[in-house]
């Protein structure tokens, strides 16, 4: 669809407009209209209009004046500023002012079902899911800015995410039904846990998409809903200082998020928490596995007919090693030898699958022992690849390759004052909180990941890392410099 005029002068005004309006029987639905941080809105399909079918010809439910439908269902629309402000103040409580409109607004573009518009919206949500799955390693960017979400007025709830693409269309599909602004900071196309742990999503980020979408323009209230996994990067209290906004910890899993603004910003237990549940595991096995396949396409002159048996056995084995984690989870448990119990894990699993292999030749007139030995080693291969970092690829361990692993989280008993900022951010439930006593403790210290967003929160700097040597990392060290890919603290943190 095409709109002339329309959208241009819906996104100088408003900045970004979303909601759905009704004219005689014809809806125009406006939505996710994006403005990044130097004002520019990415204009192209965001307005959609669909006549409301029933038992009555589309024609019939439309004012004869000011409306032509054509036999193709092509529609022109001619508005004058007076009824499509009506509209917009419907949904927009910001002041308007004609001196922004011309003496009428033409719309061109066809005409949609609401069921077809859906099902076009769902298979577009299922393909980004699927390739950006698929290409998981991968940056993948969106516009920054703002996204209105329903019809939110001056005290809708504001929410943050990263511009990880494949982030935003999950936070957008978990909204379904609520009305809210969502701003979409720059954490250079990553996802959030990654990119606040990395440096790449950070106070600087969060600040300047507060300050420039406008959105401050919008609502009364000056709360901001970050994500809990963004506490590695993102200082509260740096925030609050700098943008009078304060900050809450939203939930882990997007999904919560509906069941977390109807109970007051109140989060459960299990909201707080990072699991690898099976979902997520499938998720990974695919992640790593159709890179691998990709890899081994370039093999085709070499393998001949074995191409597509070894592609099977690397999606066969990916599935294997992910979706049974629970049955070795608890061998993966320690800081120290972790990456030989990983191995470990692969060599039992290869042990399996060349019992088979040998089964099977020795059963078969068809199949000889080299057979089996040829598929035995390239099990080996692609296990020694996958599980490399299998701890690394779960949220509820530390990478086997970082040095950050050998670290303990290390408590103050004498700086602490039970505010209790640290369990509100921790991912694994570490910490047991007492407000009438001032104090807290690490209950469950085994099961802490060394994320260091306990640190980072700590206001009266009562938390810090130690080594096994006795060396300590400070707080301000943990807050300034994040983790690069190799697992070094050298990454320098803006803002």
């Amino acid at each position: 669809m095409a709109a002339i005029g329309l959208v241009e002068e819906v996104a100088r005004w408003w900045g970004s407009s979303s909601g759905r309006f009704v004219l005689g029987g014809l809806y125009l639905e406006m939505t996710d209209d994006l403005v990044d941080d130097r004002g520019l809105s990415d204009n192209r399909n965001d307005f959609h209009v669909f006549a409301a079918f029933g038992a009555q010809p589309a024609a019939a439910r439309v004012p004869s004046e000011g409306f032509t439908i054509r036999q193709r269902r092509e529609l022109t629309l001619t508005l004058p500023p007076e009824a499509l402000l009506s509209c917009l103040q419907s949904t927009h409580t910001k002041a308007s002012s004609s001196q922004f409109w011309r003496p009428s607004i033409t719309i061109q573009g066809r005409i949609q079902s609401p069921m077809v518009f859906n099902a076009v919206r769902k298979l577009r949500y299922l393909w980004t899911n699927v390739v950006e799955t698929c290409l998981r390693t991968f940056p993948f960017r969106c516009r920054t800015g703002l996204i209105v979400v329903g019809s939110p007025g001056p005290d809708s709830p504001v929410l943050l995410t990263c511009n990880f693409h494949l982030t935003v269309e999950r936070v957008k599909k978990a909204l379904t039904g609520v009305d809210a602004y969502l701003l979409v900071a720059n954490s250079r196309g990553v996802n959030v846990w990654c990119a606040a742990t990395g440096g790449l999503l950070t106070n600087h980020d969060v600040i300047s998409v507060l300050k420039t979408s406008g959105v401050a323009d919008r609502v009364r209230q000056r709360e901001i809903i970050l994500p809990q996994l963004a506490a590695t990067g993102v200082e509260g209290k740096v925030i609050e200082e700098k943008t009078g906004w304060t900050v809450v910890w939203g939930p882990v899993d997007a999904a919560d998020i509906p069941v977390f603004l109807g109970n007051g910003f109140q989060k459960t237990t299990a909201m707080t928490s990072v699991v690898f549940k099976w979902p997520e595991r499938l998720e990974m096995a695919i992640t790593w596995a159709f890179p691998m396949s990709v890899l081994t396409l370039f093999g085709l002159p070499l393998l001949g007919r074995n191409l597509l048996p070894l592609i099977g056995l690397i999606w066969l084995l990916s599935f294997l090693i992910f979706l049974g984690f629970p049955l070795y989870q608890a061998h993966l448990q320690g800081a120290r030898g972790v990456i030989l119990r990983q191995f470990t894990v692969g060599v039992v699993l290869v042990g399996i699958v060349a019992t088979m292999l040998i089964t099977a030749a020795a059963t078969s007139e068809s199949l000889s022992w080299e057979w089996a030995v040829r598929w035995s080693l390239a099990a080996l291969i692609i296990v020694s690849i996958l599980c490399v970092e299998i701890t690394g690829t779960t949220p509820v361990y530390k990478s086997g390759l970082h040095e950050d692993r050998l670290l303990q989280v290390s408590l103050d008993q004498d700086l602490c004052s039970g505010l209790g900022f640290c369990d509100e951010v921790c991912p694994r439930n570490v910490f047991e909180v007492k407000p009438l006593e001032q104090t807290a403790t690490l209950a469950k210290i085994e099961d802490c990941v060394q994320c260091g967003a306990c640190i980072v929160q700590c206001p009266v700097d009562a938390l810090c890392f130690r080594s096994p040597s006795g060396g300590m990392v400070a707080p301000d060290t943990v807050r300034k410099f994040k983790l690069n890919l190799l697992g070094k603290r050298m990454v320098k943190a803006d803002g």
